[in-house]
């Protein structure tokens, strides 16, 4: 968390401030005022915008290789749980990718059929590559 800006901080302060004729500090600044003054910000939970994905039956997407952390920027294909043609379920396990750090499990970001494989076991792939492509909706 990182701190709220210098003015925000003021104008809070400026609130916990005594007041003329008041005897004591006011010990904490009301809820409203405080969301008023501290900006909100709302993240996403990890991996919902790399997973969830608005497209059309029948429309083929390229499905990139997925962010696998921070510093993550390459990883190396260990397995393939698909083939082309095969039907794949929503967050139903692809591949694994094997990081320095961790081994992923990477899963579909909709259900559809596989239309082709851009990479190889043993590959090495970047994240945001072109991992395979996907006819969304199709078969089962």
């Amino acid at each position: 968390r990182g701190s709220a800006p210098p003015s925000i901080m003021r104008r809070l302060l400026s609130s916990l401030a005594p007041r003329a004729g008041a005897s004591a500090w006011r010990v904490a600044a009301p809820a409203a005022l405080v969301r008023s003054l501290v900006p909100r910000t709302v993240k996403p939970p990890l991996f919902a915008s790399s997973r969830r994905w608005l497209a059309a039956s029948g429309e083929t997407v390229e499905v990139p290789v997925p962010a696998m952390g921070d510093s993550i920027t390459e990883g190396t294909v260990l397995s393939l749980a698909k083939k082309v043609g095969d039907h794949v379920a929503l967050e139903e396990v692809f591949a694994e990718v094997e990081t320095d750090k961790v081994t992923v499990e990477i899963r579909s970001p909709q259900a559809g059929t596989i239309k082709a494989i851009h990479v190889e076991v043993g590959a090495t792939v970047e994240v945001g590559s072109k991992f395979y492509s996907l006819a969304v909706g199709e078969g089962e």
